[in-house]
């Protein structure tokens, strides 16, 4: 079981997808995918939509405590674009 809030970026057919991975309290792991045209903003619409889904009440009775506010923290520096910088300068780097 994911015990941690991770994400990540690939390319898959052309199109870039980010995915944000974080825990409930039920041992499962919860993924929220999305797609773009840049691995940055692939990752920033993930973020964004993991964010609305832990800001349900529903879904934040199934938790584990702090990971709602370390998802928030999460999806701003997801949305940052410092995150866009850095792809940009990984990519050049191989």
């Amino acid at each position: 079981m994911a015990r941690r809030i991770t994400w990540r970026s690939g390319k898959t057919d052309g199109v870039y997808w980010g995915e944000v991975v974080f825990p409930d309290n039920l041992g499962h792991a919860v993924t929220v995918k999305a797609t773009a045209n840049e691995p940055a903003k692939a990752l920033a619409r993930s973020a964004s939509m993991a964010e609305k889904l832990v800001n349900n009440p529903a879904v934040q009775a199934l938790l584990p405590p702090g990971a709602g506010p370390a998802l928030n923290a999460a999806a701003k520096v997801l949305r940052s674009k410092a995150v866009g910088k850095a792809l940009k300068f990984a990519r050049g780097l191989f």
